[in-house]
């Protein structure tokens, strides 16, 4: 969770506290290149993720998928409003909607 996370919000890798010290150098340097960080395994794990949540986001319309994204990246409903140009009431409705999907399509393994 914590990987797609990071992701999402636009880190540039993601390292476990168990790295060694020079694998954690050469990450930070990889970076300061304007390079990835993540491993092999986690771009594959990202992959997965992406693939799995937009076959999910299908059955919602485009603004839902944009009131979605700006959701997972811990934007406020004001926030989501402002830069959609949209109402909150609107963004409001939206959620509504993309809860009301995700609850359908996960039944009650998550409580939202």
């Amino acid at each position: 969770v914590y990987l797609t996370q990071a992701y999402v919000c636009g880190a540039s890798g993601f390292l476990a506290k168990e790295l060694a010290l020079q694998s954690l150098i050469e990450a930070v340097a990889q970076v300061a290149l304007g390079q990835s960080a993540f491993t092999p395994h986690q771009h594959e794990r990202i992959q997965q993720w992406q693939i799995n949540i937009n076959s999910r986001l299908s059955s919602l319309t485009d603004r839902e998928q944009d009131v979605f994204w700006a959701m997972i990246q811990n934007q406020t409903n004001s926030d989501i409003a402002d830069n959609l140009h949209i109402s909150i009431r609107t963004v409001e409705t939206h959620i509504s909607n993309v809860l009301k999907e995700l609850r359908k399509q996960l039944g009650n393994e998550y409580d939202f």
